[in-house]
């Protein structure tokens, strides 16, 4: 990475030292939350293997890039729990390792975190790095040291302890072998001591993992769909290898690539690559009741932090009432907002199964957003056939069934010609307008307070780069950050982000400079819609694809 532009972004991301409305400390409100989402807008690829630092407060991953770095990168994430995948942050630090493998698919770390190697799959071959400062990619360089396995694909990769030997497998000859190095670390003057076959229990490996101590040794393999483990009588010793047992993992993923185990050994992690291409960001977590014994091995989905949408179609917008106690849901295929009460503030789950309240727009053909007032005695719906803001009023806030239209902002004029969404800051006096044709956001000043009737242009920018597919736009209520929604499902960005821009001078957005991107967790698989409460301190996320759910966040 270009140390300027990190720099840039670590400063940018450092202004702020609040946690509400900042997106470094959200997390999924459910539990249990095993399963964390590593692909962000810098990194769009596919993960092929990850590794953990020994005390487990930082996670790597290696994969191909998007269109914004160069393929086959080491991406660094830290964890603020150890071992805790739920917390893992993105550190903006990755290390490119195209030059010499192209075909980057596994990874392993000195345990100093003085060296890095990377296996290449299709030319078999293992390179070494070295790392100025332990554990941080950023300072790797290649160190003209390899070795060539021979096999036909290179598909995991584990080191002895000691660094005396290490260990592959071959994703085509189905088989573990073991090399032993002349000098410990240098792969240079390695040569092939053994092998183990295993043709019959996997035969399309794709990660491998050792106990720390060699008596056991683990494959996971995209034949099988899961792992296979085996017992070494003599540690390290794969001539004394025998079968132990098989978990499948194929109610999770169809296609598991890479493996590695907390130092415990009570927990396993690997990598989604299979059924949908959605999924091929996340990392799952198991828990091991028996340590180092996989098949005690199981995963628990969240059952709390979500609810099921109304439709199977998704909604262009969602949110929270103030306190919590209401949600909302805004589909443009039938202009409908519904609105259900919850139980327990907060918790999606407690909405019930009773019909909700609901309100139809009939001023727009096309209406793509909701946004309520911060009191709840309006809301504001874009709509692009008109391209218009509209203003709804409640005689009882927070009932949209007291709802009533009200007036409308026209944008077009200025060039909003496709509106997809509207913020109204908090005191009424600027409007936001999210622009679907020409990729921009547009600024406006009220003369009124709230009411958009009395709009005048400020100006306009160019949505930034990072940005594929813009959707929600959101600003905390300083006006010194602005929150935009990434709808993609592009190779770029296949799940979609939230980001987080910061602004030098409160509500001008021509000051933002990007800080931050939130990928969901939770086990949400994309964006469609987001939204924030009132307070900063929690979000909403509708999934896009596949799971037809809202997702809650808390932040902070």
């Amino acid at each position: 990475m270009d140390p300027s532009s990190r720099a840039l972004l670590l400063a940018a991301g450092s202004q702020n030292v609040d946690t509400a409305w900042n997106l470094r400390y959200a997390q999924f409100a459910g539990s249990p939350n095993n399963v964390f989402n590593f692909r962000n807008i810098h990194f769009a690829g596919d993960g092929f293997d990850l590794a953990f630092k020994p005390d487990g407060t930082k996670l790597y991953v290696v994969g191909a890039g998007g269109s914004t770095v160069a393929n086959d990168s080491v991406y660094s994430y830290s964890l603020s729990t150890a071992w805790d995948i739920s917390t893992a942050t993105y550190d903006y630090e990755y290390f490119t390792v195209g030059n010499e493998a192209p075909s980057a698919r596994s990874l392993y770390f000195k345990t100093d975190g003085t060296a890095m190697y990377v296996g290449d799959f299709s030319n078999r071959t293992i390179y070494q790095y070295t790392l100025t400062t332990a554990w941080d990619v950023t300072t790797a360089s290649y160190s003209s040291a390899s070795f060539t396995i021979g096999g036909t694909g290179l598909a995991g990769l584990y080191f002895k302890s000691d660094g005396t030997s290490f260990f592959t497998v071959d994703n085509g000859g189905d088989r573990i072998r073991r090399h032993d190095m002349s000098t410990a670390w240098d792969v240079s003057t390695a040569s092939l001591d053994s092998y183990l076959s295993f043709g019959t229990y996997e035969a399309a490996p794709t990660g491998l993992f050792f106990k720390d101590d060699g008596t056991r040794v683990y494959v996971v393999g995209s034949s099988g769909d899961g792992i296979d483990e085996w017992s070494l009588s003599t540690a390290w010793d794969l001539s004394t290898a025998t079968y132990d047992s098989f978990i499948l993992l194929n109610s999770i993923d169809t296609t598991p690539q890479g493996i590695s185990f907390n130092s415990a050994g009570t927990k396993i992690y690997f990598l989604a690559y299979g059924a949908s291409t959605t999924r091929k960001s996340n990392i799952y977590e198991l828990d091991l009741s028996t340590a180092w014994d996989s098949s005690t091995a199981t995963y628990s989905a969240p059952t709390t932090g979500f609810t099921s949408l109304r439709y199977a179609s998704t909604p262009v917008t969602i949110s929270y009432s103030a306190d919590g106690t209401k949600y909302y849901e805004f589909y443009g295929a039938n202009k409908t907002l519904y609105e259900y009460s919850l139980s327990t503030a907060w918790e999606l789950s407690s909405k019930g199964t009773g019909a909700p309240a609901s309100f139809t727009i009939t001023q727009d053909s096309i209406p793509n957003s909701h946004f309520f007032k911060p009191d709840g005695t309006a809301f504001y719906v874009a709509g692009a056939g008109s391209d218009r803001i509209y203003k709804y009023t409640l005689s009882t806030a927070w009932s949209i069934s007291t709802a009533s239209y009200s007036h409308y902002g026209a944008v077009g004029g200025n060039g909003a010609t496709n509106p997809y969404d509207a913020h109204v800051t908090d005191n009424g006096t600027k409007l936001y307008v999210v622009n679907s044709s020409d990729n921009k956001i547009y600024q406006y000043s009220l003369s009124t307070a709230w009411d958009v009737n009395t709009l005048s242009f400020t100006q306009a920018i160019t949505i930034p780069t990072e940005i594929v597919n813009s959707g929600n736009i959101f600003f905390n209520p300083s006006g010194t950050r602005y929150f935009l929604v990434d709808r993609s499902n592009t190779s770029a960005t296949i799940n979609g982000v939230v980001s987080q821009f910061d602004l030098s001078t409160p509500w001008d957005i021509s000051t933002a400079s990007f800080s931050y991107a939130y990928t969901p967790q939770g086990g949400c698989q994309g964006i469609n819609a987001a939204s924030f409460s009132y307070d900063g301190t929690r979000m909403l996320i509708a999934d896009s694809v596949g799971r037809d759910q809202t997702f809650a966040y808390t932040i902070g």
